[in-house]
């Protein structure tokens, strides 16, 4: 009896301890999934944004160039083409009292909204800025690195403008000067100033950028040259001088496709596109657009569509483009 008890005794003792864990199963495939939620309600409306620019009127801008004290004459442009005195504007320098024979004395850069024109007297380069009623307000007026401004040229936040040099002197060292638009200051390009073909009266009358900005264009009227200079970072190259097909070469026909130019004036200047219709007639041609080379541009008013319908220039406008139209009226309006 006793030795039964400890044989079941033991065997019991050796079934106390555990066999090892079996392996796990694999897992089940997943479920499928839930149905979305509602959507949640819209937030509060934001904020209104600031309002943008007020936008000035169409308008004609010309450049008196006065001795006493050059200034942009503003003109309200109606819907018939017909002009009505707007006020005048001073640019912070002087004029020579005379036309300075150029094409691009003032020019309007639609994207930053102002104005650059040259003041030929006290050989200085000013920016204007436009405001919503197209009243101009001087804001930077600088040396225009050389002697006698006579045309500027903008691409972006890089200004260029052609010196005539001085041309009382045998050495007249006509040049092109650059500067950057920072704020509202025109800062000058170091390395930047670049002379023209001869140190003689060459008389450069148009500098202009070549659409991508990357090149600088000026036409050389007495030396019957037109100059290219590659612009790097904003510094011109030294130039490179071409011969003009014919002689006295005087504006570019670049930038603007020739059929919005064409276009813009058909719809401005309904009376001037006609006197230029008969111009080409009785020649019997067109110019190419881009052609500077056959003698003084017949074209030398560029207006711009956009914001404004800019005159570049208020004598080479009014003295040659509109002589169709009466000298006497031209003057009147120039002058009144």
């Amino acid at each position: 009896m006793w030795k039964t008890g400890m044989v079941a005794l033991l065997a019991l003792g050796a079934c106390a301890t555990d066999g090892t864990d079996g392996t796990n199963g694999t897992n089940g495939s997943n479920g499928s999934n839930g149905t979305n939620g509602m959507n949640g309600m819209d937030g509060a409306p934001g904020m209104q944004g600031p309002a943008g620019p007020q936008l000035a009127l169409p308008a004609v801008y010309t450049l008196s160039n006065a001795a006493a004290g050059n200034e942009v004459a503003a003109f309200t442009r109606a819907s018939n083409g017909n002009l009505s005195r707007k006020g005048r504007f001073s640019t912070g320098g002087t004029g020579s009292g005379s036309g300075p024979g150029s094409q691009g004395a003032i020019i309007f850069d639609a994207r930053s909204q102002r104005f650059f024109a040259v003041n030929f007297g006290d050989n200085t380069l000013s920016m204007l800025a436009i405001g919503g009623d197209g009243a101009l307000t001087a804001l930077s007026t600088v040396p225009s690195g050389g002697v006698h401004p006579a045309s500027v040229a903008v691409s972006g936040s890089t200004v260029y403008v052609a010196n005539q040099g001085n041309m009382g002197n045998a050495t007249v060292d006509a040049n092109i000067s650059g500067f950057k638009i920072e704020g509202d200051a025109l800062v000058a390009i170091a390395g930047s100033t670049q002379p023209l073909s001869a140190t003689s009266d060459v008389r450069p009358t148009d500098i202009r950028f070549s659409p991508d900005g990357k090149l600088l264009l000026v036409a050389e009227r007495l030396a019957s040259k037109l100059d290219t200079f590659v612009v790097e970072d904003g510094v011109a190259q030294a130039g490179t001088f071409h011969p003009s097909a014919g002689q006295q070469p005087f504006a570019h026909r670049g930038g603007q496709p020739l059929a919005d130019r064409e276009r813009c004036i058909r719809q401005s200047f309904p009376e001037l596109a006609r006197q230029r219709h008969r111009h080409h007639a009785r020649n019997g041609r067109r110019q190419a657009d881009g052609d500077a080379s056959g003698g003084r541009s017949p074209h030398p008013a560029e207006i711009f569509p956009g914001t404004l319908d800019l005159v570049q220039n208020a004598t080479t406008m009014f003295e040659q483009e509109l002589a169709g139209l009466g000298r006497r009226r031209a003057a009147a309006i120039a002058h009144q």
